[in-house]
């Protein structure tokens, strides 16, 4: 088990400010309670995953502690895509822009329309 250099350096004032905004903008968060163990050697952890995470895979580090000292360290991946609907559109997106362009800017031009007819001063 090697060091952790992110804790290294805990009063640095560069560390402090990045976890701020990120704590801001709601990409970070500390639960010390967010673990439910299932058995002595099986838990459950439920954590957000924001919208504006990038695809792709990320690797989970899970550090479990006994008294204060580092016992057990573990790593698993975590897939993060696009399913369903948000797939459809990323790729029709991504296959065919200006389709995809022309569709979106008569939308807009709808929405605008209906909303003009809809709260209409007379």
């Amino acid at each position: 088990m090697g060091a952790d250099y992110a804790d290294v350096v805990a009063e640095d004032p560069f560390r402090q400010a990045f976890l701020r905004v990120k704590q801001a903008q709601g990409l970070y968060l500390e639960r010390p309670a967010g673990v439910e163990f299932l058995a002595p050697h099986v838990f459950r952890a439920a954590f957000p995953i924001p919208g504006t995470a990038p695809i792709g895979t990320y690797e989970v580090v899970v550090k479990t502690f006994a008294g204060g000292a580092l016992t057990h360290r573990g790593a698993v991946s975590l897939d993060v895509a696009k399913v369903d609907f948000e797939q459809a559109v990323a790729t029709a997106a991504q296959d065919h822009p200006w389709f995809y362009g022309l569709v979106t800017a008569f939308g807009a031009l709808a929405v605008g329309f209906i909303a003009n007819v809809a709260f209409r001063r007379d």
